[in-house]
């Protein structure tokens, strides 16, 4: 074995122990993820968008979703240290510093964390999520997104939001 393979091998051990060292990489956590919450989550929102559905499987459907909220609180709170990729990382600067600046009420706050978490998890250890997002990404890069003050038209006044102009 050439000094460019053994390299590339001792690469990929290492990024494979940095992986595995997480604990959303850990089997329980897992299966938690998938059996606790992303099932659940995908029954309620194919009952929910389904015209097939009646009203009563529809509200059983939203009582399945609010139940789904508490689960999120087993599961530890992403960190650098807990992550393995570096766009995670970028996840968690983003909703610091959007905890930073946004003074909601503690229930829309924790509501909110609660998503942000679930995101964070889900590009960290799923890789058919983080490929979805990451394309997701890539398109807005190509679009020409709208600026923010575009969309501020009322001259409202966003005394929530700790942010210069608005």
């Amino acid at each position: 074995m050439g000094r460019l393979e053994k390299d590339a091998r001792d690469e990929r051990v290492r990024k494979s122990n940095k992986i595995s060292g997480t604990p959303f990489a850990q089997m329980s956590c897992q299966v938690y993820m998938v059996h606790a919450i992303k099932a659940p989550l995908v029954a309620s929102v194919n009952t929910l968008m389904s015209p097939e559905s009646s009203k009563i499987d529809k509200l059983k459907a939203f009582n399945e979703l609010r139940k789904l909220l508490p689960k999120f609180s087993k599961l530890p709170a992403p960190t650098k240290e807990n992550t393995w990729h570096p766009n995670s990382h970028h996840l968690i600067d983003i909703r610091d510093d959007f905890n930073n600046r946004c003074h909601l009420g503690a229930a829309r706050l924790g509501f909110i964390n609660t998503i942000f978490n679930f995101v964070i998890i889900l590009y960290d250890y799923d890789r058919p999520y983080r490929m979805m997002m990451d394309w997701g990404k890539e398109q807005l890069d190509k679009k020409k997104w709208a600026a923010r003050e575009s969309q501020s038209v009322c001259g409202w006044d966003y005394s929530w939001w700790d942010e210069q102009g608005y």
